[in-house]
This record gives C-alpha cells, structure tokens and sequence, in this order.
C-alpha cells in the first residue's frame, strides 16, 4: 500500500514538472492530497521536499529549470510564420 502511494505520489510531481509547474506550497497540497486519499495516509511536506532535493542533488530537474516563459516575448519564435518583408 505504502508502494503503491509512492509510486501514484512519484508520477504525481513528474507530471507537475513536466507540466512547467515548480515545487509551490499548491502542488505540495495536490501531493498530500493524492497521497492521502491513494494509501489512506498523509506524505508530510518534508518527505516530498527532502526527494525533490536529492534528485536535485543528484542530477535531476533543478528547482528552477521547470518555469515556463513568463511572457509572450520569452517563448520560443517560429521562423516559417514571420513574413518576409520586401
């Protein structure tokens, strides 16, 4: 059951990574909350910050690296639809 909250909690902060999301107080809430109503326990706030260091720690996404753009002007431009001017 413990494995199981783990696992559910683990895809839980990737998928909140690989949605741009950074490691706010809300997303903690969103992994107590799945952890709490998955294996019938609360992960504490320390435990899911605590692994978010070690991968950190150990070559993983730093804290920062997972920010999307915050404005129209940082995202990325696409060349095929500027009109050339002549």
């Amino acid at each position: 059951m413990a494995a199981d909250a783990a696992c559910v909690l683990d895809n839980l902060m990737e998928g909140l990574y690989c949605k741009g999301y950074t490691c706010k107080p809300s997303n903690f809430k969103i992994a107590n909350f799945a952890g709490y109503h998955t294996a019938g326990f609360k992960i504490s706030l320390e435990e899911i910050s605590e692994k978010t260091k070690q991968e950190a720690a150990i070559g993983g996404r730093r804290w920062t690296e997972a920010r999307p753009p915050a404005t129209p002007r940082e995202w990325p431009q696409k060349p095929y639809l500027k009109r050339n001017k002549a």
